[in-house]
């Protein structure tokens, strides 16, 4: 009897002692079977041990989420706050024209390694990604156009308050000029090397509902010699400059709206090496800009950012006549389906000419790619773009279609095959410029 008073007392006491310690904010007694309206409490209760599932702790929920959506995705390197993702591209080209001539084409055959690495960082604050690549392509019986380009890029986001962030960006693109390209003499020999560095800092704030930003951003431009037939050369160092930029903007709508319209305006003045170019004119220039545009953010259907941007650039030199362009900048992503995917991207630049008399070059550019999935390791792709360039004396305009194939073996490896067709046309009359290259290329990439 005694006893049994006993345990019906410390029973008592305890469910006493249980409802006191949840009330004033204490841990609760172990549960063998969490609640359902105590999710949170549920999932990070150390109760009874549970199957342990093999997953990267580094890796956000929602990079988490991702890998588990995608099984052939890569996983990395952990390196400890950053995640190294190295890739190493081989494939062949098979080019219809290599020398992109108007008549008399030549066929080659080239092989291609691109290394890669991207990284990202998986920090609670602050956050810091970039990537770098280079694209080697040799020909076999063309050596002498076999081409190196690439490009690096890193941006750092520095979390100062919690409406206020500045973004640190550094970039650099080696790119190169094909012997079709009119900008080129018609003796040249090789293409023409083009090497651009970029860094700039954007200060944002969000004042509640208006988000403004403040951008400082220093550009620079070098253009190679080229060769041409004969022994001679073609010398461009009058093309170099150097381009600082301030750019305004102003962001109506919370950063999670789904529609969020801005406004932008920028002064960027060019300042070349040489004074005078190789026909005398002074080629430096106060460039201004000011966009409309929208930033679409509807969730994975509707994903983008388009702006009405016009251009404006007036050079030092008075037998030059202003270059002024209207057009759209951005890009438009829809995914109607998870299997289906599609990307409208639009552009417009006023870029730089050595053409005696002529400021600039205008250009206009639109392109619209596709993506299915036929199988979940399978992706048929296929895209058509469109570029017009208004260069003073005519406008030309290069065509480009391309359709192929992706093939995801594991998250190791994967495999492809692309077709690339370019129709370019020289805008005169005799169209002595014009040419059309197909090319087939296969590809296998390595990666972690």
């Amino acid at each position: 009897m005694r006893n049994g008073v006993i345990k019906r007392g410390v029973m008592l006491a305890a469910i006493m002692a249980a409802n006191f310690g949840a009330a004033h904010g204490q841990a609760a007694p172990l549960q063998l079977k969490p609640t359902v309206s105590d999710d949170v409490a549920a999932s990070t209760a150390v109760a009874v041990p549970a199957p342990v599932v093999v997953e990267d702790v580094s890796t956000s929920p929602r990079k988490i989420k991702k890998a588990l959506a995608d099984p052939y995705a890569p996983t990395g390197l952990d390196t400890g706050g950053l995640r190294l993702y190295p890739t190493l591209e081989v494939g062949g080209v098979f080019t219809s024209n290599v020398t992109q001539a108007n008549t008399g084409g030549k066929s080659d055959f080239g092989l291609r390694l691109k290394p890669g690495l991207r990284f990202e960082s998986d920090w609670s604050r602050h956050s810091w990604t970039g990537q770098a690549s280079a694209d080697i392509l040799r020909y076999m019986s063309n050596p002498s156009l076999s081409t190196l380009t690439g490009s690096a890029d890193t941006t750092f986001r520095l979390d100062i308050r919690r409406t206020t962030r500045a973004d640190f960006t550094a970039n650099f693109v080696a790119n190169e000029t094909g012997l079709g390209d009119t900008s080129l003499p018609g003796t040249a020999i090789e293409p023409r090397r083009d090497k651009s560095f970029g860094a700039s800092v954007d200060l944002v704030h969000d004042f509640g509902g208006l988000e403004g930003a403040v951008k400082l951003a220093l550009a620079r431009s070098v253009y190679d010699d080229v060769r041409l037939s004969g022994g001679g050369t073609e010398n461009n160092s009058d093309r170099a400059y150097i381009e600082p930029s301030l750019t305004l903007r102003a962001t109506l709508g919370y950063s999670d709206a789904r529609l969020r319209p801005y406004a932008e305006v920028a002064y960027a003045p060019r300042t070349h090496d040489l004074s005078v170019d190789r026909n005398g004119n002074r080629r430096d220039s106060q460039g201004f800009s000011g966009a409309l545009g929208v930033n679409l953010n509807d969730g994975p259907i509707w994903q983008g950012d388009v702006a009405l941007t016009y251009l404006v650039r007036n050079y030092a030199d008075a037998g030059l006549q202003a270059a002024s362009a209207l057009g759209l900048r951005g890009r438009l992503g829809w995914s109607p389906t998870e299997l289906l995917k599609f990307e409208a991207t639009s552009g417009v630049d006023l870029g730089e000419t050595a053409v005696a008399g002529i400021g600039g070059t205008k250009t206009w550019s639109a392109g619209l790619s596709a993506t299915y999935g036929l199988w979940n390791n399978l992706e048929a792709k296929a895209g058509l773009g469109v570029a017009l360039s208004n260069t003073g004396s005519a406008v030309t305009s290069t065509t480009t279609a391309t359709a192929g194939l992706d093939w995801k073996m594991n998250p190791n490896m994967s495999a492809g095959i692309l077709y690339q067709g370019t129709w370019f046309g020289d805008g005169t009359a005799a169209g002595t410029a014009n040419y059309d290259e197909q090319r087939v290329m296969t590809r296998v990439v390595f990666k972690r």
